[in-house]
């Protein structure tokens, strides 16, 4: 469960990130 509690996390961050370039842009 940890494992995959990071992972999701880390997609989401990775999404987020993805949003904010996409609203620089």
């Amino acid at each position: 469960p940890s494992l995959y509690n990071s992972h999701v996390e880390i997609r989401s961050r990775q999404d987020l990130f993805l949003q904010i370039s996409r609203k620089h842009l």
